[in-house]
């Protein structure tokens, strides 16, 4: 159905986690939101569906326990074999299939009063101040545009400048049913890559299990890494789902998606801003986006009333600036703890390794924080790096 032609505060495109939650929170602010999807929902995505404790409180309504498919208390890491616990005894994250949790975003972004319309392929956007023009099925206006039609947009490419291929990772994911229930952790499974080419780092991946209701969803990926080398690394985490917790019972098919792994040169133009995965904005090390998508879409839906409430003229660089100083500077942080993984793979013991970060408790708090929100990724690099020549060489 067409909406009657009219003008805008808010065109939101993309109905994914940070689209639906910038609509959600710009229409709860009393402003006439339209919320445009290219594909008929729900759809599958391709992802793990961990949402961090971190993630969820930083909505504002709870997630009905229809949505949730387990809660998750602690993680394991599996490297060389080897398995390594950490129970925290108490929720760390939930696990979610994607496409009912994003269409649960999008209904509550219905219930504010944002519009919605689905299969609306955006062609062209052009910024004409005071107002942009997006042409989909049909032409709308509005005062302001939020980006987060996901990674690779070419919207925020044309509006914002360009985001090169090498700057994705590769991952690939699946759900399906095992004969037990999975333990109530998520599992990590970190190999290592052979180096690509003469001293240049190895190629940094891992792999994932995550519990759901009587399956899980198994997954890997990594930069650099090609579609064969992700599914022999899928193969061996679904032989070892299988020992533990029984035959496949059911399976979907195997369905890839890139990875950001660094965040955007720019996230606005005069009236327009990019969120979540659209600006780039997931840690590189875990890739987990849903902290970012949320974090960004409330600093948009603010930006967006001062754009269009105050006629603020900095409203969108504002926006920026506060994404660079409240996420970007922890993106950094990841970043740099990636780069020093990626670094030691190849000359490690991995079981070693993880034997002495699992023994350290300040670590292991760390890692908590940063799972329930209480810290973040410069806190653990400030921790872990005095304990790096002690890991290191124990770890030869």
């Amino acid at each position: 159905m067409t909406l009657p032609y009219r003008v805008y505060d808010v065109i939101v495109v993309g109905a994914g986690p940070a689209g639906a939650y910038s609509a959600y929170l710009c229409a709860k602010q009393g402003l006439d939101t339209l919320l445009l999807e290219k594909e008929r929902t729900p759809r599958r995505k391709c992802c793990a569906g961990g949402v961090l404790e971190r993630a969820l409180k930083l909505l504002d309504f709870p997630i009905p326990p229809e949505i949730v498919e387990r809660e998750v208390s602690g993680a394991a890491v599996i490297a060389e074999g080897h398995r390594h616990e950490l129970r925290f005894g108490e929720r760390m994250a939930i696990t979610v299939r994607r496409e009912r949790f994003d269409r649960f975003l999008v209904e509550q972004a219905r219930k504010a009063g944002a519009s919605y319309l689905e299969e609306e392929k955006v062609v062209q956007v052009k910024e004409s101040v005071p107002q942009v023009d997006v042409v989909a099925g049909s032409r709308y206006q509005g005062r302001c545009l939020i980006v987060a039609d996901g990674v690779g947009s070419k919207l925020a490419e044309g509006l914002m400048g360009p985001y090169t291929k090498s700057r994705y990772a590769a991952g690939m994911s699946f759900n399906c049913g095992l004969e037990r229930d999975p333990d109530d952790l998520m599992e990590f499974y970190f190999y290592k890559g052979e180096r690509s080419k003469g001293i240049s780092p190895p190629l940094y991946g891992y792999g994932w299990m995550f519990p759901c209701r009587m399956g899980a969803n198994l997954g890997a990926g990594g930069a650099g890494f090609n579609r064969s080398m992700i599914q022999e690394r899928i193969s061996e985490i679904e032989r070892s789902a299988v020992e533990r917790y029984g035959k496949v019972t059911w399976r979907e098919e195997l369905a890839g998606h890139p990875l950001p792994l660094f965040v955007r040169s720019r996230l606005h133009s005069s009236l327009s801003m990019a969120v979540g995965d659209a600006g780039g904005l997931a840690n590189p090390i875990t890739g987990e986006g849903l902290t970012y998508a949320f974090t960004s879409a409330a600093l948009a839906a603010s930006s967006a009333a001062l754009l269009v409430k105050e006629r603020d003229d900095d409203a969108t660089a504002q926006y920026e600036r506060r994404c660079r100083a409240k996420l970007v500077r922890d993106l950094d942080a990841a970043r740099l703890t990636q780069k020093a993984v990626r670094g030691l793979l190849g000359t490690l013991d991995l079981t070693r390794f993880f034997d002495a970060f699992c023994e350290s408790e300040e670590l292991k708090t760390a890692c908590k924080g940063i799972a329930q929100g209480g810290a973040d990724w410069k806190g653990l690099l400030r921790k872990a790096l005095p304990r790096v020549p002690a890991l290191y060489f124990s770890s030869l």
